[in-house]
């Protein structure tokens, strides 16, 4: 999904069909590091409260402005204000990854 920022807190239309178990933005208009959202950050509980930066070595980190505490629908996505995923007039790519739920039969 290619998005322009508007640096409010916004939602993100996506057509994935299902809830996101991992999306990764980019700012495209800039050199801002990879933004990752996965739901199983922080345990699985409350993961729309952390993100994982994919250029730096830090852990999960709990920042509101990343994705405006919102957990991802199977409609859209939510940023919050920070620049790396939508600063105002920053140009955005993400990436949306659904979950296979596929059922495993022992023979």
């Amino acid at each position: 999904v290619k998005f322009t920022g508007t640096g409010s807190a916004r939602t993100v239309a996506h057509n994935l069909g299902s809830v996101p178990g991992m999306m990764i933005v980019k700012l495209t208009s800039g050199s801002d590091g990879w933004h990752i959202y996965h739901r199983k950050l922080n345990g699985g509980s409350s993961p729309e409260d952390y993100y994982v930066n994919l250029n730096a070595t830090d852990g999960e980190v709990d920042n509101a402005s990343i994705w405006n505490d919102t957990a991802p629908t199977d409609s859209v996505f939510t940023v919050g204000t920070n620049g790396g995923v939508n600063g105002d007039g920053g140009t955005y790519v993400a990436y949306l990854f659904g979950i296979c739920r596929k059922e495993i039969q022992k023979f």
